[in-house]
């Protein structure tokens, strides 16, 4: 919403209203303000009192006078004027107006359409006392009171006093209403970075608790929730400490909450055992919400790392494997290499034995007696080929 200018209050608070019956104090008001030697002299009598330089012509205040005889014709000029968007600085109302309004009620209605009017209540009797009259229109600053006969400066600067306050607390509200519509701008535009942030809270992939100075859980978002197996409406307002949470060694958090500080925040692993008996593992760090050494306000932040964990102790597992895998294979090796040598020579021997197979196979031929010399010659040409060099 663009603010009001504050400026364009000041061009209609020099207007009048000047509601009497008497028509000659009409034309008194209409001299009294007119601009005319009387009103130079005047200026000058006020200079010379104050000490100031007379005002020149067109530095002198101008007033728009509207007159009305009764209570309910002025009201109408009033609510016309409204209608139109302008606003009277001040107006003179006098006490006895019969057989209308007098000057209390006419008071009370013109009120009603512009509060902050200020009125100047005209009268030349008694009729009622002070006390009857602010019990009637209450104690307050917009009212004053002017005896008749008046007296002309005394009229002029009312006039001028009642103008400038009526202007001034015009621009006070207009200042206060932009600066509402800043404060309202502004407090939305926190409400909305709140509910951004109550966003970014909830879709955190982490745990988050706050415990205040007492020990008591202050937030808890639905990762804690889930992870912890205790609903938010259950933890908030509880003391931390006492919350049914199955820790493997309690006095680890503990210490971390009592220890951190802004300047060390405390980071650990912490186990803990679920309601279906498995073991946990959170990755916690603890800080101080409040920059005060002497603050027991404390924020948690954790990730479930159970998964990593485990996949940590396959990994070493896995290494661990591979380290005997390798030492296996080395001494492999170091027994393979003897062996194959004896291998080697054994096909040797063995394919050299099978080469003597048919000389021993003839021996017996050979000092057989009945073996004819013929015979001798095929044995001769069987051992010859079976011994014969390889190309």
């Amino acid at each position: 919403m663009k603010d009001k200018d504050v400026s364009t209050t000041e061009q209609t608070f020099n207007s009048i209203l000047i509601i009497d019956d008497n028509e000659a104090i009409h034309k008194d008001f209409a001299k009294l303000f007119a601009t005319s030697d009387s009103s130079n002299e005047l200026d000058q009598l006020t200079a010379d009192f104050f000490g100031d330089a007379p005002a020149k012509e067109n530095d002198r205040a101008e007033f728009k006078l509207q007159f009305a005889s009764q209570g309910k014709e002025g009201l109408q000029a009033l609510k016309d004027a409204t209608e139109q968007g302008l606003k009277f600085g001040l107006a003179f109302v006098d006490m006895r107006m019969p057989p209308g309004w007098d000057g209390v009620e006419t008071i009370e209605q013109l009120w009603k359409v512009d509060p902050d009017l200020q009125i100047v209540i005209c009268t030349a009797y008694s009729d009622r006392s002070w006390e009857e009259i602010f019990d009637r229109l209450g104690h307050t600053d917009k009212l004053l009171i002017l005896k008749k006969p008046f007296d002309e400066i005394e009229v002029v600067q009312m006039a001028t006093s009642l103008s400038e306050k009526r202007r001034l607390l015009e621009q006070t509200k207009i200042r206060e209403e932009n600066l509402q519509s800043v404060v309202k701008t502004q407090e939305s535009e926190l409400v909305a970075a709140h509910k951004d942030a109550e966003v970014l809270i909830d879709s955190m992939s982490s745990i988050l608790i706050s415990v205040d100075e007492n020990g008591l859980v202050s937030r808890w978002n639905p990762v804690a929730a889930k992870l912890l197996e205790i609903q938010s409406h259950v933890a908030i307002g509880s003391t931390f400490r006492d919350l049914p949470i199955n820790w493997n060694d309690p006095s680890v958090l503990q210490i971390a909450m009592r220890n951190c500080s802004v300047v060390q925040q405390k980071k650990f692993e912490v186990n803990f055992v679920n309601k279906s008996g498995t073991e946990q593992t959170l990755e916690a760090t603890v800080c101080p919400i409040l920059n005060d050494p002497t603050s027991k306000a404390r924020l948690i932040l954790a990730t479930d790392i159970t998964a990593q964990k485990t996949l940590q102790i396959q990994l070493e597992q896995a290494l661990r494997l591979e380290s005997v895998g390798q030492l296996a294979a080395g001494v492999a090796h170091e027994i393979n290499t003897p062996m194959q040598y004896i291998g080697d020579n054994v096909r040797f021997v063995s394919k050299s034995l099978q080469k003597l197979d048919p000389v021993l196979d003839c021996l017996h031929m050979l000092v057989d007696p009945e073996v004819t010399d013929q015979q001798l010659g095929e044995v001769r040409k069987t051992i010859t080929e079976n011994f014969k060099p390889s190309k």
